[in-house]
C-alpha cells in the first residue's frame, strides 16, 4: 500500500483536480465573474478578493478568462485580512464583536498563549504558536471580558489592537476610495468577516460572494451574501452540490495559498501600510507545482469549454462524481487525500491532518472522530463491504439503502460505466429520438457524449436543451468543421472516461434494457473473456416527411445471427455500431477508428477488433438499425443508403489495406 501511494498519489491528486473538481470550479468561476461584473457595473462596487483564499480564486479567474483573451479588471483588489485581522482591525469600532471572536478562539488555553497568538511579532515574519507550544486547559479563559475590563495581563493585547485597528482602517478606507459598496470574494462558509465589517463599517454596503454558504440550524444566514455553488446546512443526496459540506476543507485547502495567514499590519520605511505576509502570499502564486489538486484545476480552467451549456453540463456531471468521492469513497480514493493537511489560523502556525493513518495506536473510533473528512476515514478503517452503510449513516444521507455504488472507482477514471457516443450534424429530428433512446435506458450509470461534427452547433445545443432528458449526463463536443464519422468518434471518446464504449448514431435507437443486459453480460463470468458484445438488431425501414418520421417495416437485421468471427466479417460487416458495446481498454489497444476512411470506418474497426479480441453475442433483439431505404434519401439518408457510391469506392481500399496489414491470404 505504501508503495502505491508514493508511486501514483501525485497523479491521482492531479486527476482529481483536473477531471472532478475542475469542472465544478469552472462553473463557479463563470458565475462569480458574471456576478462581479454586475456589482461593478450596476452598483459601482469595489471588488475585494479576501486573503488568503481570494488570491487563488482571483488566479483561477485569471486563468479562466485568459483562454478567451480576457483579463481581470485592474481595479479588482485584494483585502489583506483573515478573521483575526478583521477582529483586530475593527477593535476601535466594534470591540464587543472582536472580543467575541477572541473568546471563542482561546476559551480553553492560558493567557500567555492567547497573548502570543494575538500579538505575535507584527514586524517582519510573524512568530505564531506551533503545535508543541499550544495546549488546552480545563478552565475557561474569559479573554474578551479581561480585555474589555482592562485587566493588567491584557495591556499588551490592548495596545496591539489599538495599533492594528488604526493601520487596518486607514488602508481599507484608502482602498475603498469613493466607493460606498464593496463585494467580498471568499470560499465561505458563514461569512464571519463580512458580518464583522457590516457591523464595524456600516457606512459601506458590504456584500459577499462565496463558493458556498452553510446557514445555521434554523436556516438563518448572513444578509447580502450568496453561495454561488450551494447554500445548505446539511448533506442531501438529491442535491449533489451539498456533498461539499461533508468535507469543506477540500475547497478551503484548494484555494488557500501556501503562505502565512494575514494577521497583522505594519508601516514600512516609506510609511506605506502593508500586511505581514503580503509579499509571501503573492509570491506563492508562482509556485503551485507541488499542489497537485490545484494544478489540475488550473489545467482544466485553461481548457474549459467556451460554450456555457457545455460548461454547465460538465459541471453537473462532475459534481455527481465529486458527491460519490466525498460521501462514499473507497479506500483507494480516500488514500489520495491521506497527505492533505489543514493549517490552523488565529495565531497558530501548526496544521492538522485531514485523515489519520490507520496504522496509528488509536482505536478506529478515535481516528474517525478526529478526522476532518470522516467518510474518508471510515473508508480507511472498514472493509469495503461494510464502509458504505457506515458512511451513509455518518453523513446523514437520505437516499435508499439499496443504492448501489457505481463501479469501478472514481479516481480510476472509469466512472461512469458506459460512454455513449452520438455523432450528429444538422439532424435535430433524429437527434431528439436518439437522446430519448439513451435517456430511456434502465441502466443509469452512463454519460452521453454528443459530438456536433460541423454544421449548426447552436441548433444541436437547442435540441439538447429542449429534450426531456437528464441533462447532467450530457457532454457536448463541437468540431467547427466536418471531420468525418471516424474522427468525430475518436474526438468524442477522448472527451469522456468510462469502462465501456458504445456508438449510438443519431438515427438509431435501443430497447430500454440494451445497456443493462450488455453490461451485465460483459461483467458476468461468461462475458469477462470477451472484449465486447453485440445484440440481435431490428432493421427498421423508414422515411422522413415534413410531419416527421414514418416507419414502414421492421425485420431482423440478420436471420442467421451468431457471434462475430474473422472469417465472416472479412467478407462483410456483420453487425452495426448500435449493437456493439466494447471495453475502452480494447478500443485503446486497437487504436481507435481509422480516420482515413470517410465511410466503412466501423467495419475496419470491427475487423481490427476481432484480430485482437473475441466478441460475445446476445440473441435478444435489443437494438434498432434504422434505414431510409424506402425512397431516395439524400439529406436524411444513413451512410449505407445515401452514401452508397462512397461505400463502393472504399470497400476495396479497406480490404486491401487490411490484407496488407494482417497478411490475409
Amino acid at each position: 500500500m505504501k508503495t502505491r501511494k508514493s508511486a501514483i498519489s501525485d497523479t491521482d491528486m492531479f486527476r482529481l483536480g483536473r477531471d472532478i473538481i475542475g469542472p465544478v470550479v469552472a462553473q463557479y468561476i463563470q458565475n462569480l465573474h458574471q456576478s462581479l461584473l454586475y456589482f461593478e457595473g450596476a452598483q459601482n462596487a469595489k471588488i475585494f478578493f479576501m486573503a488568503r483564499a481570494g488570491l487563488r480564486i482571483r488566479q483561477a479567474l485569471e486563468v479562466y478568462l485568459s483562454r478567451v483573451g480576457r483579463e481581470v479588471p485592474s481595479g479588482w483588489d485584494y483585502l489583506w485580512a483573515s478573521r483575526m485581522m478583521i477582529a483586530k482591525g475593527l477593535w476601535t469600532r466594534t470591540p464587543l464583536e472582536s472580543c467575541a471572536l477572541f473568546d471563542d478562539a482561546y476559551a480553553y488555553t492560558d493567557i500567555d498563549i492567547a497573548r502570543r497568538c494575538i500579538v505575535g511579532e507584527h514586524t517582519g515574519n510573524p512568530r505564531n504558536i506551533d503545535l508543541e507550544q499550544w495546549h488546552w486547559t480545563s478552565d475557561r479563559l474569559d479573554l474578551g471580558g479581561m480585555i474589555l475590563r482592562n485587566a493588567p495581563q491584557t495591556a499588551p493585547i490592548r495596545a496591539h489592537l489599538e495599533e492594528q485597528s488604526n493601520l487596518f482602517l486607514s488602508r481599507v478606507r484608502a482602498s475603498l476610495g469613493k466607493h460606498d459598496t464593496a463585494v467580498l470574494v471568499d470560499s465561505g462558509w458563514a461569512g464571519t468577516s463580512q458580518k464583522m465589517l457590516q457591523a464595524g463599517l456600516p457606512d459601506i454596503d458590504w456584500w459577499g460572494l462565496y463558493f458556498g454558504l452553510i446557514p445555521d440550524e434554523d436556516g438563518g444566514k448572513i444578509a447580502q451574501a450568496e453561495g454561488l455553488v450551494f447554500e445548505a446546512n446539511r448533506v442531501d443526496w438529491n442535491r449533489p452540490e451539498t456533498c461539499i459540506i461533508s468535507h469543506r476543507h477540500l475547497i478551503e485547502d484548494l484555494f488557500e495559498t501556501r503562505a502565512p495567514s494575514i494577521e497583522s499590519y505594519y508601516r514600512d520605511d516609506l510609511g506605506t501600510i502593508l500586511a505581514v505576509g503580503e509579499k509571501e502570499n503573492l509570491a506563492s502564486l508562482n509556485n503551485n507545482g507541488a499542489d497537485h489538486i490545484y494544478s489540475g484545476v488550473l489545467y482544466h480552467l485553461a481548457r474549459a469549454p467556451v460554450d456555457l451549456l457545455t460548461l454547465r453540463i460538465n459541471a453537473e456531471h462532475a459534481m455527481k462524481r465529486l458527491q460519490q468521492f466525498l460521501l462514499v469513497p473507497t479506500k483507494s480514493e480516500a488514500e489520495v487525500l491521506l497527505k492533505q493537511r489543514r493549517s490552523a489560523d488565529l495565531g497558530r502556525s501548526f496544521s492538522v491532518p485531514v485523515l489519520i493513518s490507520p496504522d496509528g495506536p488509536e482505536k478506529s473510533e478515535e481516528r474517525i472522530s478526529r478526522a476532518l473528512w470522516k467518510n474518508g476515514q471510515i473508508a480507511l478503517e472498514y472493509p469495503a463491504d461494510m464502509a458504505a452503510p457506515v458512511q451513509r449513516s455518518s453523513a446523514g444521507l437520505r437516499y435508499p439503502s439499496t443504492h448501489k455504488r457505481p463501479r469501478p472507482d472514481v479516481l480510476n477514471a472509469t466512472l461512469p460505466t458506459v460512454a455513449v457516443i452520438t455523432r450528429t450534424m444538422d439532424r435535430s429530428l433524429f437527434l431528439r429520438r436518439a437522446l430519448l433512446s439513451v435517456s430511456s435506458q434502465s441502466f443509469r450509470d452512463y454519460v452521453h457524449v454528443v459530438v456536433c461534427d460541423g454544421g449548426d452547433a447552436e441548433l444541436i445545443k437547442k435540441t439538447i436543451v429542449e429534450a426531456n432528458i437528464d441533462h447532467s449526463k450530457i457532454i457536448f463536443v463541437e468540431s467547427p468543421i466536418n471531420i468525418g464519422m471516424e474522427a468525430a468518434s475518436n474526438l468524442a471518446i477522448s472527451k469522456s472516461t468510462s469502462e465501456f464504449i458504445v456508438i449510438h448514431d443519431d438515427d438509431d435507437s435501443w430497447h430500454p434494457d440494451f445497456l443493462k443486459k450488455t453490461i451485465d453480460y460483459l461483467r458476468s463470468a461468461e462475458g469477462r473473456k470477451y472484449g465486447g458484445v453485440v445484440t440481435q438488431a431490428l432493421h427498421v425501414s423508414e422515411s422522413v416527411h415534413p410531419d416527421g418520421i414514418q416507419t414502414h417495416s421492421t425485420k431482423l437485421y440478420r436471420d442467421d445471427f451468431f457471434a462475430p468471427n474473422l472469417e465472416e466479417i472479412r467478407r462483410c460487416n456483420t453487425f452495426a455500431p448500435i449493437s456493439f458495446v466494447f471495453r475502452r481498454t480494447c478500443y485503446d489497444e486497437v487504436g481507435g477508428y481509422n480516420e482515413k476512411y470517410p465511410v466503412l470506418g466501423d467495419w475496419d474497426f470491427n475487423i481490427n477488433f476481432l484480430y485482437k479480441y473475441d466478441i460475445g453475442y446476445i440473441r435478444e433483439t435489443l437494438s434498432n438499425y434504422h434505414h431510409r431505404d424506402v425512397r431516395e434519401q439524400n439529406v436524411f439518408g444513413n451512410s449505407i443508403i445515401s452514401g452508397r457510391d462512397k461505400h463502393i469506392e472504399y470497400n476495396p481500399i479497406l480490404l486491401n489495406d487490411l490484407a496488407r496489414k494482417h497478411r490475409v491470404p
